[in-house]
């Protein structure tokens, strides 16, 4: 199938447009960014959410543009996963333009799934402005935005998180701890001690998580 068969499908809003995104994967790189581009202004959420995710690898074709249309949906799409997913290829992208509007964001809303993205996208993009806001976070009642704040902070490589990742170390559940070795291992000597110690975690997967990242195991 041709560029012009796919833009066609989707213009005249084909009942299979989902396997047309889904096919599109094979068009050459610049021909499937026209698509996505197209894509995200579709009346179904399910295009809108796959062009925007696709847009985090194939936008660098032209990151302004990219950056215009993942903007626009982060602010103001209908549906939340679609929002979220904006937040990821803005990430994804390196897009560190965008870290005011990711803050706002993060600061209007009060959706768990939206401010996971955020977090992630801000540890991903490694502005050291974010590091207020992701240790903010890690104080969530939501655990699943306090693991990702975890993470990002180990992401973000400030070795202020040590200090800030240390404090969870002993949390009741495993996955926080695991999220704590994955921070850990990112930042540098200072984290080794408590990377040691975790290493007898009664969790063996977390306690072989540390050890791979002393290179122990």
């Amino acid at each position: 199938m041709t560029f012009a068969d796919f833009h066609h499908q989707l213009q005249t809003k084909h009942p299979d447009r989902m396997q047309v995104m889904s096919q599109s994967r094979t068009l050459p790189p610049h021909d499937r960014f026209q698509l996505m581009c197209l894509a995200a202004q579709d009346e179904n959420p399910r295009i809108r959410y796959d062009a925007v995710s696709q847009l985090g690898t194939v936008g660098t074709v032209d990151l302004e543009r990219t950056q215009q249309i993942l903007e626009t949906a982060l602010q103001s799409d209908p549906e939340i996963d679609v929002r979220a997913a904006a937040a990821d290829s803005l990430g994804a992208l390196q897009i560190t333009s965008a870290f005011p509007l990711l803050v706002q964001t993060y600061r209007s809303t009060s959706d768990w799934l939206l401010q996971l993205s955020i977090v992630a996208a801000l540890g991903i993009l490694g502005v050291r402005e974010a590091f207020d806001l992701l240790v903010e976070a890690t104080a969530s009642e939501n655990e699943l935005v306090q693991i990702s704040a975890i993470r990002a902070l180990g992401d973000l490589g400030d070795d202020r998180g040590v200090e800030v990742v240390a404090q969870f170390h002993n949390h009741r559940d495993w996955q926080v701890r695991h999220a704590v070795v994955q921070a850990l291992s990112q930042l540098g000597e200072t984290a080794k001690p408590l990377l040691q110690a975790l290493t007898q975690d009664p969790v063996s997967h977390v306690a072989a998580a540390a050890r791979l990242a002393l290179g122990t195991d």
